[in-house]
């Protein structure tokens, strides 16, 4: 074996990062294989973004009866996980809920660049130490319409970029 080509995509991944699974898997190979194989995509960055989303608020907003269904019984369970979550991240006074759940099928407004949290170089093995990533980002926005943070991973390729998340550089939320 002498390449690994893959589109970095596991279809129980639930936020950008669990693709990045690809990567414990080519370690894996290399056990078993030359060492020096090639891979493709040879690394990832995860990047971020403070946006602005227009209607974010439908994801938890109650149905209750549509066309004749009564689906009060699904806006409950979705209250109670939504409840679960605060309680789980809202633990510490540093913690971020985070929700998994397709944010680009909302239109957004970036509010700041985008910036790196972390690059992945998926043609080194995993290292044997945590990977840890500190950075300190200004979320004030003037307009004060801060809604959340879009975490896609970008993988390089030898014509450009594959990106998780929106391909344009922003979408219009009005």
């Amino acid at each position: 074996l002498d390449v690994v080509i893959s589109e970095p995509f596991f279809s129980a991944s639930l936020f950008p990062w669990h693709n990045i699974h690809f990567w414990y898997a080519v370690t894996s190979i290399r056990r078993h294989v030359n060492k020096d194989i090639k891979v493709l995509p040879q690394g990832g960055t995860l990047r971020a973004m403070a946006v602005e989303f227009k209607d974010l608020w439908k994801y938890h907003a109650p149905v209750g009866v549509v066309e004749g269904f009564d689906v009060s019984h699904f806006d409950h369970l979705i209250q109670g996980s939504k409840s679960a979550n605060e309680m789980m991240d809202g633990h510490h006074d540093n913690c971020i809920a985070l929700e998994p759940h397709h944010v680009w099928e909302y239109p957004c407004k970036p509010l700041t660049q985008p910036f790196d949290i972390a690059h992945f170089d998926f043609r080194q093995p995993i290292p044997e130490e945590k990977i840890r990533n500190e950075k300190l980002v200004d979320f004030t926005s003037p307009r004060k319409e801060f809604r959340g943070v879009a975490v896609p991973v970008v993988m390089p390729d030898d014509g450009g970029a594959v990106y998780t998340g929106r391909s344009g550089a922003s979408s219009n939320a009005g």
